[in-house]
């Protein structure tokens, strides 16, 4: 699922854009929490760069 995520946001931010280069460098988040309901489908997985996901 990690790797349609990543091809699906072309390797960029979902928040500023930016392009990501290393794995290292993204991460793929739930946009609506386990915690609160959301699912692990790949229309509530988002991918940040570590700066806009903290």
């Amino acid at each position: 699922m990690t790797c349609k995520v990543f091809n699906r946001d072309e390797y960029k931010c979902s928040i500023c854009f930016k392009e990501l280069k290393e794995k290292l460098s993204q991460r793929v988040q739930h946009i609506i929490p386990k915690r609160l309901g959301g699912s692990d489908s790949l229309n509530n997985l988002s991918l940040m760069c570590y700066k806009c996901h903290g």
